[in-house]
């Protein structure tokens, strides 16, 4: 029932009437309930508070139907029970004066326009765990909020859900979202800062976040659609990043942003229309392989400085590029393009010029290039461009040109067989024109010079081993490579390995050839001295060597018409020989069973250290085995001797080449 707080007359007291009624507090017996669902009050009280209780006659409240409480605008507090499911659609909404709610935790679901127009309602709060799953279509919009944190539990967030909700300053977003609706957050001004995209949301709605304050924005790596107008005039700065995942970009989603930077990645398919108009994007735009619609206006108004358009675009829209200022260099038209429209590169005024990289788009008019100047460049095809499209011809097109570029061909190249620190080479062919650029297994000629369509003159870099593929290309269009004998083949003929092993006032040298049948012969060469020695094969022997001297060796290779570099150095080599005879063999102390010998060192090493001396005792007629000695011992005792017989002793030198002759001298019989 209602319950009126009365004005008392108390005159009689001599006390004067209140100016106007006091609050009505609303409870649940001011209720109509049914089956647990609250469908508004009973009677028409202006309620300015409400509680409503966690039952009614023993019944559990669970839900507050459609408009319960709608255009209750004396309404400023409202309790709700825990045990609360449901909040209807429109239950609380145009409740103006109403300031805060709370949400329980029991609810999972807040229906369509719940608190929409509650333009003085500020804050709305969740406990720690929350069972709310979905929000409905705008279920907060027009609000006061002025900061939103949405349970993790939320699935489902419904269109227009905060729109317009002017004061909203903070947002986190649930965590299990898998979409973001249209006009989520739209026109929310107050809404600054960093934004991240769940990981699960895979769509953002049309002007979802259109004409927020956000500065920054990181985007999830399951994002596949970017809604049209999703963050249109919003401050969003610095480098944006579009996922792989990403597909589509809808119609002005940055457009009027102010980022700087545009990384987009293998996956992308449509470029909207306005897409990044009207930013402060600079530098290079690189479209990945897979885009294939690029939309009206889609850079335009930009500082872009150049773009790279991928093999397989197939339209490009109205004005896509126009307005671009630092736009230079020459934009290359991908032979896939099939659609081309007006002043693509209007007031593009740094922009050099525009090429086609195959025939005539099927849909083409004079327009595509007014507001521009060119020279503009198309290749060669089967298409008309006006007057047949040859090779070389000059169309009239919109404010410029079109030249038509001659696809080259390639029939020769000479020489056949080049040094692998390059040279001279004479291209042959047809379509050869002015300005064209020379590869020669995948680097860049210097010296280019188009002698006339059919004649190339250029310096081939340095090659490598085998063969090299050469390529013309005329203003983008490029001719095939050389697939047959005539193809310019580079050998690396440098040998390499190279060893030397030492002989008597000689080395020994062997190397491994740098490949190819051209070579005719090698070169091995001393250092110093620059003795040599030449072979069609990979060895041979440099003679006239000084023993004891440290050599190192290097290898050349030779053909008709060239002679390689140098291969690297051997390692040292020194020849030698064996050493001379030792000196001044003589016997020293005797006894009649020992014998001592003595010597000194020869007088010539070989040219090679001594390593050491052997000493042999002859019995008889019989040598014994040869004895090693110290190379720093000069002296060898025999002991056991026979008194009786005579004995000879011989004594030579070695060293690494091997040992000197022997010495001998005679132990005689004692008594």
């Amino acid at each position: 029932m209602r319950r009126l707080l009365p004005v008392l007359a108390l005159l009689a007291l001599g006390l004067a009437a209140p100016a106007s009624a006091s609050a009505l507090a609303c409870t649940g017996s001011d209720l109509d309930v049914t089956a647990g669902v609250v469908n508004g009050l009973t009677g028409s009280p202006s309620c300015t508070t409400l509680t409503i209780p966690a039952s009614v006659s023993g019944t559990p409240i669970t839900g507050i139907g459609s408009s319960a409480f709608y255009g209750l605008t004396s309404l400023t507090s409202v309790t709700l029970p825990s045990g609360l499911q449901t909040i209807g659609n429109n239950a609380f909404s145009g409740d103006t004066a109403l300031t805060s709610i709370a949400i329980p935790g029991t609810v999972t679901t807040i229906g369509n326009g719940a608190f929409d127009h509650d333009s003085s309602l500020a804050s709305v709060t969740f406990p720690g765990v929350s069972q709310l799953t979905s929000i409905g279509t705008y279920a907060f919009a027009w609000t006061a909020i002025t900061s939103f944190a949405m349970p993790n539990s939320v699935t489902t967030l419904g269109l227009g859900a905060f729109r317009q909700a002017a004061n909203l300053t903070t947002l986190t977003l649930s965590s299990a979202l898998t979409s973001i609706p249209v006009d989520a957050f739209y026109e929310d001004g107050a809404l600054t800062g960093s934004l991240t995209i769940p990981a699960g949301v895979t769509t953002i709605g049309n002007n979802s976040f259109r004409y927020t304050g956000l500065t920054s924005l990181t985007l999830n790596a399951n994002l596949r659609t970017i809604g049209n107008g999703a963050f249109d005039h919003t401050p969003i700065t610095g480098a944006l990043v579009v996922p792989p995942s990403v597909q589509t970009v809808g119609y002005g989603s940055f457009d009027s942003t102010s980022i700087t930077s545009l990384t987009l990645a293998e996956g992308l398919q449509t470029i909207g229309n306005v897409a990044f108009h009207i930013t402060t994007l600079q530098g290079t735009v690189t479209l990945p392989s897979t885009v294939q619609s690029i939309g009206d206006d889609a850079f335009a108004d930009s500082r872009i400085t150049s773009i790279t358009l991928n093999s397989g675009l197939l339209s490009i829209g109205n004005g896509a590029f126009s307005s671009n200022p630092a736009l230079t260099g020459v934009l290359r038209i991908p032979a896939s393009v099939s659609s081309i429209g007006s002043a693509i590169v209007s007031s593009d005024s740094s922009l050099a010029g525009v090429t086609f990289l195959g025939d005539r788009p099927s849909t083409f008019s004079a327009t595509a290039f007014n507001g521009s100047d060119g020279p503009f460049t198309f290749s060669t095809g089967t298409s008309d461009w006006g007057d047949g499209g040859l090779c070389g011809d000059v169309v009239s097109l919109g404010n410029g040109s079109v030249t038509g570029v001659c696809t080259p061909a390639i029939t020769g190249v000479s020489p056949s067989l080049l040094s692998a620190a390059g040279g001279p080479v004479t291209i042959s062919g047809s379509g050869f024109m002015a300005g064209a650029t020379v590869t020669i297994g995948g680097k860049a000629a210097t010296g280019v010079t188009v002698v006339s369509p059919t004649t190339i003159t250029a310096t081939a870099p340095i090659g490598s081993a085998g063969a090299a593929a050469v390529e013309v290309t005329n203003l983008g269009v490029r001719s095939g490579t050389r697939a047959d004998a005539a193809m310019l083949t580079t050998y690396d003929p440098v040998p390499s390995g190279v060893a030397a092993k030492p002989g008597n006032r000689s080395a020994a040298v062997t190397w491994t050839s740098g490949g190819g049948s051209a070579i005719s012969s090698f070169t091995a060469t001393a250092s110093p001295g620059g003795a040599t020695c030449t072979s069609a094969t990979t060895s041979c022997t440099i003679k006239g060597l000084d023993n004891g001297t440290a050599y190192r060796v290097t290898v050349t290779a030779t053909s008709t018409a060239w002679t390689s570099a140098a291969s690297a150095a051997s390692t040292p080599v020194t020849p030698r020989t064996e050493p001379a005879a030792v000196r001044g063999l003589a016997l020293g102390a005797v006894t009649r069973t020992s014998a001592t010998v003595k010597w000194k060192a020869p007088a010539r090493t070989g040219g090679a250290k001594v390593s050491g001396y052997q000493a042999r005792l002859q019995t008889g007629r019989k040598w014994g085995r040869w004895i090693r000695v110290k190379a720093g011992a000069l002296t060898r005792t025999w002991t056991g001797l026979d008194p009786g017989q005579r004995y000879a002793v011989q004594v030579r030198a070695g060293n690494d080449a091997g040992f000197g002759k022997a010495q001998q001298v005679v132990v005689p019989a004692r008594r």
